[in-house]
């Protein structure tokens, strides 16, 4: 049996602005795990975390509606990636970290690995999401009431999951003829963008970067004062429409040096925590002042990147023609 190899045809516009995205992702959690106390470094990781992770989930959404895939497909290839991935880093922590009492936990995903099961979740609620504005102001809803459950934490990423679904259904109903008309509004976006970034600003001198993980309820980290966590939710849903829009506005439809990235940003988001974990807690990495903090990241990024491009050149070059050989 002869194989052809099907071309796609690559959105350029998307590509980039995961390819973005994901390079933000990568600094934006090492930064975090450094735990640099360098001035505004503070400010910068909220910045970063107020509209990355939320611009992910719209991309999966919009993607998720043009793939010819069933629900079926999709969710047993995440399926199999969250539990082959969370199995190797069970295996690094284990014997590479040399964290000897580490247990290999599914219903508990490491770090990252959040995002795979917040898909899982996602894809399967998707054929039922039929009328997108019930189901965008239900899941609002849910998402802001579900912080007073003081039960809720890192278990299958219930709390994400649900914090981050109205970002995946804005995703669903997105039509890339829409993109026209918000880089029209790329003035008015700039300006309320900077409202943000002011309000983000005064907020941060006492605003842990926890609470925009969004994976545990209103008590822990506020008992005595649960309204102000709500009102920090709010504020991440309101600046992270803002934000996204606005980065949106930004980038071209044109192919660009990031496009290659972005390509592969579901890759990169996998290992990037690993090469994090290895250089920033092994202190392999400094964090002293600036000029050690950009060679830290820039190193942590490239080799990301090169461990990314390895196995792809591998996958291609073994993997397939193997499984081509097999068919044959």
């Amino acid at each position: 049996m002869e194989s052809t190899r099907k071309i796609v045809k690559r959105d350029y516009y998307f590509d980039t602005l995961k390819g973005v995205l994901i390079l933000l992702v990568v600094i934006g959690n090492s930064l975090e795990l450094s735990k640099t106390d360098l001035p505004f470094m503070h400010y910068f990781i909220l910045f970063l975390y107020m509209f990355h992770m939320p611009l992910f989930a719209f991309i999966s959404g919009y993607f998720c509606k043009k793939s010819k895939r069933s629900t079926m497909q999709r969710v047993s290839e995440i399926f199999i990636l969250y539990v082959s991935v969370q199995t190797i880093y069970y295996i690094f922590y284990k014997f590479i970290m040399g964290e000897p009492d580490f247990r290999l936990k599914f219903m508990e995903p490491y770090w990252t690995l959040w995002y795979l099961v917040s898909l899982i979740f996602w894809y399967i609620i998707y054929d039922y999401i039929k009328d997108s504005k019930k189901w965008l102001v239900g899941s609002l809803l849910v998402a802001i009431l579900i912080g007073y459950d003081p039960s809720v934490f890192n278990y299958l990423s219930i709390s994400r999951t649900i914090f981050f679904l109205p970002f995946f259904i804005l995703g669903v109903t997105f039509k890339k003829e829409y993109i026209s008309k918000i880089k029209e509004k790329k003035k008015l976006l700039g300006i309320l963008s900077l409202i943000v970034l002011i309000i983000l600003f005064f907020l941060s001198f006492g605003l842990i970067i926890d609470l925009l993980f969004e994976f545990v309820g209103y008590e822990s980290y506020y008992p005595d004062a649960t309204w102000y966590p709500l009102l920090i939710r709010i504020f991440h849903y309101i600046g992270a429409v803002i934000l996204g829009a606005f980065i949106m506005s930004l980038i071209p439809k044109r192919k660009t040096i990031f496009s290659s990235v972005g390509k592969y940003s579901l890759y990169i988001y996998i290992v990037h925590s690993g090469v994090s974990e290895f250089f920033i807690t092994n202190e392999i990495l400094k964090y002293y002042n600036y000029g050690f903090l950009i060679l830290s990241e820039a190193i942590i990024v490239l080799i990301s990147l090169l461990l990314v491009y390895l196995y792809v050149k591998f996958k291609d070059k073994i993997l397939k023609p193997k499984a081509t050989a097999l068919l044959n």
